[in-house]
């Protein structure tokens, strides 16, 4: 059987960098014409839709940028229930990669989550017997395409949460903004590299912009990783109290 998630939510660098609010969202149709006046383009060999391509591929990397240096940049909190007798869920259209699973103990209040850990291919037939609902660790989460498979089949209900990184949106509208609400510095690496592809486009050269996209990668990698100065990530005990592997009828293993 198969169900579906319930609906769920959502410093400067050289002359690119603008004066004014700290954040700020260029749309598409501000991106380009940043691009065209760094590169001092006149046009007449680069279109708007050749511009809104490289946007894109541009934007996607920052995207990466950005998560590899913290996964914690874009990321989103699912609500959805487990079904009895289900297993499969198809994950939400715009999963990019997942972060974790929580579950909620049975009968438990609405602060008594944990952390639904993994199961690898290897050991994928070893939670294959029903769940003993009242203690934690029995279930797992296998990842399988874009459904996500709980293993043993749940045999009553229950709440989770999934956590992931959704897929970097693409700019479509000349008014649709990036959805990195971050210094513009940031996005200057958009800008920069569509002004190499304009310039590589008219034969014109782009030395000196290859040399700012890499400063700008280099700054943006070393500002990005870590948000929270606080409190960095660690590894941690992701089971909690309890560490059975799984329960097989009668006793833990």
């Amino acid at each position: 059987m198969s169900g579906a998630f319930s609906s769920g939510f959502g410093g400067g660098f050289g002359p690119l960098l603008g004066v004014g609010a700290a954040v700020i969202r260029d749309s598409l149709s501000d991106l380009r014409t940043r691009i065209r006046d760094v590169a001092d383009s006149s046009g007449g060999f680069v279109t708007d839709a050749m511009l809104n391509t490289w946007v894109n591929q541009a934007l996607g990397e920052l995207y990466e940028l950005l998560v590899r240096a913290d996964e914690t940049h874009f990321e989103r909190e699912h609500q959805f229930s487990l079904v009895a007798n289900t297993r499969d869920y198809a994950l939400p259209a715009d999963v990019w990669r997942i972060r974790g699973v929580d579950l909620l103990a049975p009968g438990g209040a609405g602060d008594s989550y944990y952390a639904c850990l993994p199961v690898s291919q290897s050991e994928r037939h070893r939670y294959s017997r029903a769940w003993n609902l009242d203690r934690r660790g029995a279930v797992r989460y296998q990842l399988r395409g874009n459904i996500l498979r709980f293993r043993p089949t749940p045999s009553t209900g229950y709440s989770a949460v999934l956590w992931y990184i959704p897929r970097c949106p693409r700019l479509a509208n000349d008014s649709d903004v990036p959805p990195i609400n971050v210094l513009q510095g940031w996005l200057d690496y958009v800008v920069t590299e569509g002004a190499i592809r304009c310039r590589v486009r008219e034969n014109l050269d782009a030395n000196d912009l290859r040399g700012e996209k890499a400063a700008l990668m280099m700054r943006i990698k070393n500002s990005a990783a870590t948000r929270d100065a606080g409190d960095p990530e660690t590894v941690g005990d992701a089971r909690g109290i309890v560490d059975y592997d799984y329960y097989a009828g009668d006793a833990w293993y």
